[in-house]
């Protein structure tokens, strides 16, 4: 696990700032905090925080500023670290964590070769940083539509959440950072003893309104945009079980869509329809997804579990 002393923070995050940031919610607020935690005994309770996209994104690098619930430092502790991205359902998030295939994104036990846990002040500031989403994924871009979304992000620590290794998600200060929707918190395992199981707005908890919480967002220009339109092409959720949402720009004329599994088989009765495949039918396992267009043809593999 790489470690970073506190100059090497500073340093990292001066650098940043040429990049292209598109959400910044720092500074955290060293004084208030809230549970994010999942424990290698499979249990955990977490915390969301809602965010907009404007347009079609490919997320870079993320963020997440926090501390450890009991002043120690993580190093011995932690695992790995877990971002899952959700669709926004009426105001909450539309899965979570304890639900596999719920996500747009779910990325769960990434390895600390792709970011940086950062600590000083023992503990009182353990911040994830640099979190290469594209490396986490396996090398392919996590390409989002513009929509309202969720970020659920906590670390995987030895033993159990609310042990030794309990990390805290630090809200932000700053007023003009308020999210869309209030944060909430889950505790679906019930490890807390408290009314938490299902996604509930973290004010009526702790009886303190926050407007967000602390973390970045960095985008990555997308693979092949700066030459080809059809990159723009957004498929989600993937993996899924049911329904795939295919977003496509209105600048491209779609000529022909087939689905096919890993023998080359087509599946006849699936079609796209009013930018949705229904694959609730499919047997689990992979096919690929070829979509000719007026920019050319896309392939793109599909996972139904």
């Amino acid at each position: 696990m790489k470690k970073i002393t506190l100059f090497i923070f500073l340093l990292i995050s001066f650098t940043c700032i040429s990049q292209n940031i598109i959400i910044d919610r720092t500074p955290p607020d060293p004084d208030n905090w809230v549970y994010s935690t999942q424990g290698t005994d499979g249990t955990g309770f977490y915390t969301a925080d809602s965010f907009i996209l404007d347009e079609v994104t490919a997320i870079g690098e993320l963020d997440f500023y926090g501390g450890n619930g009991y002043v120690s430092n993580l190093g011995s502790l932690e695992v790995a670290f877990n971002v899952f991205i959700y669709v926004d359902d009426n105001g909450k998030p539309s899965g979570n964590p304890s639900q596999s295939g719920a996500g747009v994104v779910e990325l769960s036990n990434i390895d600390p070769v792709h970011y940086s846990l950062i600590e000083y002040e023992r503990g009182r500031h353990s911040d994830f940083s640099n979190i290469r989403i594209t490396d986490a994924n396996g090398g392919e871009q996590v390409v989002l539509p513009p929509g309202t979304y969720w970020v659920s992000a906590f670390p995987t620590v030895v033993g159990e959440p609310d042990g030794n290794g309990l990390w805290v998600w630090r809200p932000c200060r700053e007023e003009s950072s308020a999210s869309p929707h209030p944060p909430h918190f889950i505790d679906p395992g019930n490890v807390l003893g408290g009314p938490w199981t299902v996604w509930t707005d973290i004010q009526s908890i702790s009886g303190v309104l926050y407007e967000s919480f602390s973390w970045t967002m960095r985008e990555e220009q997308i693979l092949g945009a700066e030459n080809n339109s059809i990159s723009k092409i957004a498929i989600y959720p993937n993996p899924s079980s049911d329904f795939i949402n295919v977003i496509i720009p209105k600048t491209i004329e779609i000529f022909k869509t087939t689905l096919m599994d890993i023998t080359g088989k087509q599946m006849n009765d699936i079609q796209l329809e009013n930018g949705i495949l229904d694959i609730s039918l499919l047997s689990k396992g992979v096919y690929l997804l070829n979509i000719e267009t007026s920019e050319g043809t896309l392939n793109k593999k599909i996972i139904k579990n």
